[in-house]
């Protein structure tokens, strides 16, 4: 809380197990809220508190590296809580 960023982390195939990505994390919003992948694992969104945008990003499917599409943000209503991505 506090920092405006994201974490990634890799999941280990069989175990579920959790490890740091060796970039850990990227800058997001402010306040940022709650998090969506896109079923193809390609995309992430990720709502803020109360500033009114979601950031937005693309998802390295071999490093798992997370990078701001073009436009970072989106504009929402303030207060968006959380968001949901369908295929």
């Amino acid at each position: 809380v506090g920092n405006n960023t994201v974490s990634q982390y890799r999941i280990h195939s069989s175990t579920g197990t959790l490890s740091s990505n060796p970039i850990s994390t990227a800058a997001t919003v402010l306040h940022p809220e709650s998090i969506a992948i896109a079923a193809d694992g390609k995309s992430a969104y990720v709502t803020s508190e109360n500033k009114g945008k979601v950031s937005q990003f693309t998802i390295d499917p071999t490093t798992g590296k997370i990078a701001p599409m073009s436009p970072a943000t989106v504009a929402t209503t303030s207060g968006a809580f959380a968001v949901a991505v369908t295929p």
